[in-house]
C-alpha cells in the first residue's frame, strides 16, 4: 500500500544485456540494453554525430571539506535558484521563487519568508566560495557528454546561434547524464524548447551531484559544470524527450566546452569572524542609534538592510524621508510603493521580555511600516472578540487555512450535527463522533513568531529545514485526521507518530516521507532476498568499505565488471561495485525505518488490514496457536475496505505472474490460477512497533500538490481525503494466529501481535 507510485515511464527498468533483445542491445555489458529498437534510438546519430561518447564522470583530488559538501548539499536541493540569480543578475532576491511549492498561500508564503532569511546575499556569496574551491579539486576523468534542459533567459541566449558562435554562461551549467531527465526542465509556452548536448573534454572542472543529493535528486544523474563556461556551437538536429509519459518536441544543440578549467573570477567573500552574539549585539545598535537619531528630529538613518538576519553578518542602508518604499500590506497581496512622509520609533517585546528598539516609515496613508521587514504594521485586535463578527471571522480564517469552500458554525448548527461548541465545530452530518476526546488536542499549539525568531538563530544550510518548519505548523493548525472506525486508537497513534516526525523531522521524512512511501518495493525485495540484514547498521555508500562490508554481512557475491568499450576495457575483471551499490542505499534507507521504530510504539490496541499476494498468503501458519515472524515492513490500513481493496490488486497482479508488493518477477509457471482474494486482519496490541503515514502525507500533498492521475494503488484510498489510513508495521513483528475466515471469495487469516 503506497502513496507516492513510481512510474515505468520516470523510472524505467533497466534491462541487462543477457535478456535483452537482439534488436534492442548497444553493447555486451551491465546496462547495454537500452529498451529500444536500434532503428527508434541512438541520440548521437545524425549531422551532429562525432564519435560515441559515454556519459562523464568525475573524480575529487582531495575529499571536500565540510562546509564544501554542505554548500554543494544545498546547491543540489533548494538554493541554486538564488545562486543562478546571483550570478547571472547581481542580486539573490530575483530568485525564480520559492522552492516551496502550493496552492496554500498561508504555507507558501511562509516558507518564502524562510528562504528569504536562509539565502541572503552573505549566505549566497558563501556557498559559492564554498562551490568554486570544491570545483577545483574535481575534474573529469575522461571525455563525455550530459545534456542540460535551458530555462527561459538561457534559452534566449543560445536560440539565434550559429554553427561556431560561442557564448558564455555566468552562473554554474545544471546538467545530466540522461536525455530524458531534461524534460522536468524544459519550461512550457516556449515557441521553441531547447536541450544542451554539451561535450565535455577530460579535465574539465565538474562535479557529480549523485554523493551531494537527496534520495529523490539523484534520479536526476546531476553533473554540475563550473561557472563562466564558454560553449561553442556545432550542430543541431530536432528531436524529443519524455515528460510524464509525453513527448515534448526539443531542438538538440550540440556545444563544445571551450575553457574545461574554471577560469571565472573569484567571489569577493570572506568567511565571517564575529559570533553570533556579537552580531545580534551590532544589530540591536544599530537600531538603537537610528530610534535615537529619530528622537533628535533626523530625517535620514541608517539601519540594517530589509530582513536582515541579526546574528548574522549583513549589510547596512541609508534612508531618508522622500524616499520611496516598497511593501507589503500582508501575507496575500502584492506588494506596494509609497513615499515616506516621516519616520515613527517604536518598540517591541522580544520572546526573553527584553525592549528591542526599531523605527517605523510613515507613508502616505498616514500607516507605519515596519523597516526590519518591509510590512504594513498592522493593530491587533479590531474585533470585539465576544461578537458574532469575530466567530465569523475566526470561522473564515479556518475555512481559509484548510482550503475548504464552506464551514458551519456551531451557534447555527443542529444539535445532531454538533462536535463541540468553538467555531467550526460543525460536522455536517448527523453521524454521531465517538465520545471520547480527539489525543491529538492535546498537542501544544504552534508559535509562528517563535518558529521565525529559530530560523534567524539557526544554521541556514540546514537539510530542508523549511519544509520541516512548515509541516509542523500545518499539522498542529490544519491537518484534520480522516474520520472512520476505532478512531480514538487510530488518532493516538497518528499523535505518536506527529511526535516521532516532530523529534526526528529529517529522519522521518528520509525514512518515510521519502524512502518507504515511495521505495516500498525495493524495500520489500531486499528484505525479502535477505531477511537477516542487520538492524539498524549504516553502511557508508562514499567508499568501497561500505559496500564490501554490505556484501560480507549478507553473503553477497561482488560481480566483476566487464564492457567492451575501449575506454573501460582496462576495468575488466574488477569488482563491480556499483552493481550493488542501490541495494546499499536500500539498505540505508531500512536503517533509517530501523531506528525511528524503536522510537514509536502505539498505546492503544487497534485492528488493521493488509491485502496481500495469495502466494505469499499460502506460506503463512493457518493453525490457531501457530507463531510467526513476517521479516519485512507490513503496510496496512485501519479501514477494512482499503484492505480489501489491496486485496484485489494483490490477486490480480498473482493472476498475471506479478508480485504486488515488491520488484521480484515471479516465473510464468507461478501464476496464481486461483480466484480468492486473500487478507490478513492483524490485531495490534499496545507496545507494537507501528508508524502512521497519514499526516506527513497529507502534508506532502499540500505542498507538491496531489497528482493528476492516480497509479493503480493509489487509487485504493478514501476519496474524501486522499488518505490510506495506513499504519507501517516494524519488520521482525512476531503474531499469533487467532483463527481463519472465508466468506465467499475472500480469506481471511486473523492473528495478534505477541
Amino acid at each position: 500500500m503506497k502513496f507516492i507510485i513510481k512510474s515505468s515511464i520516470l523510472f524505467p527498468k533497466i534491462l541487462l544485456n543477457y535478456n535483452c533483445k537482439e534488436e534492442e542491445k548497444s553493447g555486451s555489458g551491465p546496462g547495454s540494453c537500452s529498451g529500444a529498437s536500434k532503428d527508434s534510438k541512438s541520440q548521437d546519430t545524425g549531422p551532429t554525430a562525432k564519435t560515441k561518447l559515454i556519459p562523464i564522470t568525475t573524480k575529487f583530488s582531495e575529499e571536500p571539506t565540510d562546509s564544501e559538501s554542505d554548500s554543494l548539499r544545498s546547491y543540489s536541493t533548494d538554493s541554486y535558484s538564488y545562486i543562478s540569480a546571483f550570478l547571472n543578475t547581481g542580486d539573490a532576491s530575483k530568485a525564480s521563487g520559492s522552492t516551496f511549492s502550493s496552492s496554500n498561500k498561508d504555507l507558501a508564503a511562509m516558507a518564502g519568508w524562510i528562504e528569504s532569511l536562509n539565502f541572503n546575499e552573505d549566505n549566497v556569496k558563501g556557498a559559492i566560495y564554498h562551490i568554486d574551491n570544491a570545483m577545483q579539486k574535481s575534474k573529469t576523468n575522461l571525455d563525455g557528454i550530459v545534456y542540460s534542459g535551458l530555462g527561459k533567459e538561457k534559452n534566449a541566449q543560445i536560440a539565434n546561434m550559429k554553427v561556431g558562435d560561442t557564448t558564455t554562461f555566468k552562473g554554474y551549467t545544471s546538467a545530466s547524464k540522461r536525455l530524458n531527465v531534461t524534460g522536468f526542465f524544459v519550461p512550457q509556452g516556449l515557441e521553441k524548447n531547447i536541450v544542451l548536448k554539451i561535450r565535455v573534454p577530460k579535465g574539465t572542472n565538474a562535479i557529480d551531484m549523485e554523493k551531494f543529493a537527496n534520495q529523490e535528486n539523484r534520479k536526476q544523474y546531476e553533473v554540475l559544470l563550473h561557472k563562466g563556461i564558454t560553449y561553442k556551437k556545432v550542430g543541431e538536429k530536432e528531436g524529443s524527450v519524455s515528460y510524464r509519459g509525453t513527448k515534448i518536441p526539443v531542438s538538440i544543440v550540440e556545444v563544445e566546452v571551450t575553457n574545461p578549467i574554471d577560469d571565472s573570477p573569484r567571489i569577493d567573500w570572506k568567511p565571517d569572524t564575529m559570533t553570533s552574539s556579537e552580531h545580534k549585539k551590532e544589530y540591536d545598535n544599530s537600531w538603537k542609534s537610528a530610534y535615537d537619531s529619530v528622537e533628535n528630529g533626523m530625517k535620514s538613518i541608517t539601519i540594517p538592510e530589509k530582513m536582515a538576519d541579526p546574528f548574522r553578518r549583513y549589510k547596512t542602508r541609508t534612508i531618508s524621508v522622500g524616499d520611496e518604499i516598497e511593501y507589503t500590506p500582508d501575507m496575500y497581496s502584492e506588494s506596494k510603493t509609497s513615499k515616506i512622509v516621516g519616520f515613527k520609533p517604536t518598540t517591541e517585546k522580544t520572546p526573553n521580555g527584553k525592549i528591542a528598539y526599531k523605527v517605523d516609515a510613515i507613508i502616505e496613508s498616514g500607516e507605519s511600516v515596519d523597516l526590519s521587514k518591509h510590512k504594513l504594521r498592522k493593530e491587533r485586535n479590531r474585533l470585539k472578540q465576544n461578537s458574532i463578527e469575530s466567530i465569523a471571522q475566526k470561522a473564515f480564517e479556518i475555512a481559509l487555512k484548510s482550503g475548504s469552500s464552506s464551514i458551519k458554525l456551531n451557534w447555527n448548527c443542529p444539535d445532531s450535527e454538533k462536535t463541540g461548541s468553538g467555531p467550526g465545530s460543525c460536522s455536517g452530518t448527523s453521524d454521531k463522533v465517538e465520545s471520547n476526546e480527539s489525543p491529538l488536542k492535546s498537542l501544544p499549539k504552534v508559535d509562528i513568531d517563535a518558529i521565525k525568531q529559530k530560523y534567524r538563530d539557526s544554521d541556514p544550510w540546514g537539510n530542508n529545514e523549511a519544509y520541516h518548519e512548515l509541516s509542523k505548523v500545518f499539522i498542529r493548525e490544519q491537518f484534520k485526521p480522516t474520520q472512520g472506525t476505532q478512531q480514538p486508537s487510530y488518532e493516538s497513534a497518528l499523535k505518536t507518530s506527529i511526535e516521532l516526525m516532530e523529534e526526528n523531522p529529517k529522519e522521518f521524512h528520509d525514512a518515510i516521507t521519502l524512502g518507504y512511501t515511495q521505495d516500498a518495493r525495493d524495500i520489500t525485495k531486499l528484505l525479502k532476498e535477505h531477511p537477516d540484514l542487520p538492524v539498524g547498521k549504516h553502511y557508508e555508500y562514499k567508499g568501497v568499505d561500505g559496500i564490501r562490508e554490505y556484501a560480507k554481512d549478507l553473503g553477497v557475491a561482488i560481480p566483476k565488471y566487464y564492457s567492451n568499450h575501449p575506454d573501460f576495457k582496462e576495468f575488466n575483471g574488477q569488482d563491480n561495485l556499483e552493481a550493488i551499490g542501490q541495494d546499499v542505499l536500500t539498505a540505508n534507507t531500512i536503517e533509517k525505518m530501523d531506528n525511528l521504530f524503536a522510537k514509536s510504539k502505539i498505546s492503544d490496541p487497534i485492528t488493521v488490514y493488509s491485502g496481500v499476494d495469495p502466494r505469499y498468503f499460502d506460506t503463512l501458519p493457518k493453525d490457531v496457536g501457530d507463531q510467526f515472524e513476517i521479516t519485512s515492513f507490513i503496510s496496512a490500513s485501519r479501514n477494512e475496505s482499503t484492505g480489501k481493496g489491496f486485496a484485489s490488486y494483490a490477486l490480480k497482479q498473482a493472476q498475471e505472474g506479478w508480485s504486488a508488493t515488491d520488484r521480484s518477477e515471479w516465473k510464468p509457471g507461478q501464476k496464481y490460477e486461483g480466484q480468492e482474494k486473500t487478507l490478513i486482519e492483524l490485531q495490534l496490541s499496545p507496545g507494537t512497533k507501528a508508524i502512521a503515514t497519514e499526516p506527513a502525507q497529507a502534508f506532502a500533498w499540500t505542498v507538491y500538490n496531489k497528482p493528476d492521475k492516480w497509479g493503480p494503488q493509489s487509487k485504493i484510498r478514501n476519496k474524501e481525503t486522499d488518505s490510506q489510513e495506513e499504519l507501517i508495521i516494524n519488520r521482525k513483528t512476531r503474531f499469533e494466529v487467532v483463527g481463519m475466515k472465508t466468506s465467499g471469495k475472500l480469506k481471511r487469516l486473523i492473528v495478534k501481535t505477541i
